[in-house]
């Protein structure tokens, strides 16, 4: 489910997954640069949108033939911002 955030400057993205396996990844980004700016916030693409993933939830970047993937393990729950 997307919604648009309470800020109007972006999107808040709802997934629910059943069944998650433990060694489960969801891809959020993938780009040429993927930037960690701390507190969860992530500048993809030299700052064409952002992400912002919670605290709780542990990202890692990974780096691809044609750049970088933003990935985060699977969970039953999970929402985060895309923002402009």
């Amino acid at each position: 489910k997307m919604e648009p955030d309470a800020s109007g400057g972006g999107l808040t993205r709802h997934v629910n997954i059943k069944n998650t396996p433990a060694d489960m990844y969801m891809l959020i980004a993938s780009s040429k640069l993927i930037e960690p700016l701390g507190k969860g916030l992530y500048s993809v693409n030299d700052s064409q949108y952002f992400i912002r993933i919670p605290k709780k939830t542990k990202a890692i970047l990974r780096a691809t033939a044609n750049g970088q993937e933003l990935i985060v393990p699977a969970a039953a729950e999970l929402s985060y911002n895309i923002i402009w």
